[in-house]
């Protein structure tokens, strides 16, 4: 196992690259989370990608991973995904494992990752550049998407990390409004 985790709270991984500007939307939510929630989950960020990300899950019954989006929606809008909609589409370099796909391969060999994951992604601008910061649309919208985490943690803890039934306005690919 990884190093010692209590496996009785949640983690929540924030993704990104600070060097890549909006990329970065997921660690900013992380740093501003973490202070509100550490009593009931584990706060981690990475730059990691696919089969990387498993030894963070290792020992976790839920892990809610916190990313950058870049699909059509305008920026700021934030989105709650299930763990079937990070599958990449066959035309993807067959190099590059995603989520999905890394989950799959744990399961089948039987390492110990997390039950359940759930994805929030912020919709972001710009990934592109390498450019510390966030665009001022994507900064705008930070605080929100750092409320949306915690409220999701937090119906998470009080339902037993049953992701399944009851996530109400967590439904996965339901853009959240507000």
């Amino acid at each position: 196992m990884g190093p010692n985790r209590s496996n009785n709270k949640i983690l929540v991984l924030g993704l990104g690259n600070d060097l890549m500007y909006d990329d970065a939307v997921g660690l900013h939510a992380a740093r501003l989370i973490r202070p509100r929630i550490t009593a009931f989950a584990d706060v981690l960020e990475s730059s990691a990608s696919g089969l990387d990300l498993l030894e963070l899950t290792e020992g976790y019954p839920c892990a809610l991973i916190l990313d950058a989006l870049t699909l059509d929606y305008p920026p700021g809008t934030i989105v709650v995904f299930g763990l079937d909609d990070f599958r990449l589409p066959s035309s993807v370099s067959p190099h590059w494992l995603s989520i999905s796909d890394a989950w799959d391969t744990a399961r089948i060999l039987g390492l110990p990752v997390a039950d359940e994951i759930i994805g929030l992604g912020m919709q972001v601008t710009d990934t592109g550049w390498i450019r510390e910061g966030l665009n001022p649309e994507v900064q705008e919208g930070l605080t929100r998407f750092a409320s949306e985490a915690v409220g999701i943690v937090e119906f998470l803890v009080n339902n037993r990390w049953s992701s399944k039934e009851g996530l109400g306005r967590y439904a996965p690919k339901i853009p959240l409004c507000g």
